[in-house]
């Protein structure tokens, strides 16, 4: 789709314009002249807006957009770039899929392939200051899912209430948040993000940073496995100590877990902390 602009000024500022005397306010930014005519031009002719100057390209219209899973959906592939990925179960019949993008662009591709439900931006949209504050919200209907798995680049993973046999967040410059997740297998990694995991439940938990700390809430799993580099491991643990064997060491910091090998505890913790601390209670 091509887009039609509109410029209104007064003859003084209009023949100030055609000289290229003066610089355009875009949106509260200062444009050259001469890059704004050619940005205009570039979408007149091509129809996208991509690869405008960041001062042009916010001033471009952003729709929102509802996609409705046709069929049964037991497994979630998700790989976004450049948003913040939500989901959520609620009062829905199918899996629902809300997202933002320049109004005429067609930045997301869905796909459902034997239960699968893949969903893909295609293209960035870098410097798009909409496409940031719009996150991707994934609703589905209350169920035990096979596989749930998120990825991003430049956004973070926000997941509550749900139940899966594997889940699975990785991002890159961006945070993890699980609340009242339930899963078999969860594995959970960020590279310059954080983790937050409040109630939690895992047969087996595996999360791995780098430059990010996480936060515990009443986390469980019958192994649980924490590496990070540059960051702490913090909060709270359910359960009892002795009924863990464990392995900690943190470089550089405090470290309240004293190792210790339990043959025949119901679980086992191994948290390693290159440089960072370790203040970890459990609940009992």
């Amino acid at each position: 789709m091509k887009c039609k602009w509109a410029v209104l000024v007064s003859p003084v500022l209009a023949a100030a314009l055609l000289c290229g005397c003066v610089p355009v306010q875009v949106m509260g930014s200062m444009m050259d002249l001469g890059s704004f005519v050619v940005s205009v031009q570039q979408v007149l002719e091509e129809g996208t807006v991509e690869d405008l100057p960041a001062e042009s390209r916010s001033a471009v219209a952003m729709e929102r957009l509802t996609y409705t899973a046709g069929g049964s959906i037991s497994n979630v592939e998700v790989e976004e770039k450049d948003a913040s990925v939500q989901l959520r179960t609620g009062p829905v019949d199918r899996v629902t899929v809300e997202y933002s993008q320049p109004a005429g662009s067609q930045l997301y591709t869905f796909a459902e392939r034997g239960g699968t439900l893949i969903v893909k931006k295609e293209r960035e949209t870098k410097g798009s200051r909409h496409s940031e504050e719009q996150p991707t919200v994934i609703t589905l209907p209350e169920n035990t899912y096979g596989s749930i798995r998120v990825e991003t680049e430049n956004g973070s993973v926000q997941a509550g209430g749900l139940e899966a046999r594997t889940f699975s967040a990785d991002t890159v410059n961006g945070s993890v948040e699980a609340v009242g997740v339930t899963a078999r297998n969860m594995d959970l990694e960020s590279e310059n993000g954080s983790f937050r995991l409040s109630g939690v439940k895992a047969s087996r938990l595996e999360v791995q940073g780098v430059n990010g700390s996480v936060a515990l809430d009443s986390a469980e799993a019958e192994a649980f496995t924490c590496r990070l580099t540059n960051g702490s491991i913090t909060g709270s643990l359910a359960g009892r100590e002795e009924d863990c064997s464990i392995a900690a060491s943190a470089g550089f910091g405090r470290n309240n877990l004293t190792s210790a090998r339990r043959p025949g505890a119901e679980k086992s913790l191994d948290f390693r902390v290159e440089n960072g601390g370790i203040q970890v209670r459990f609940l009992g």
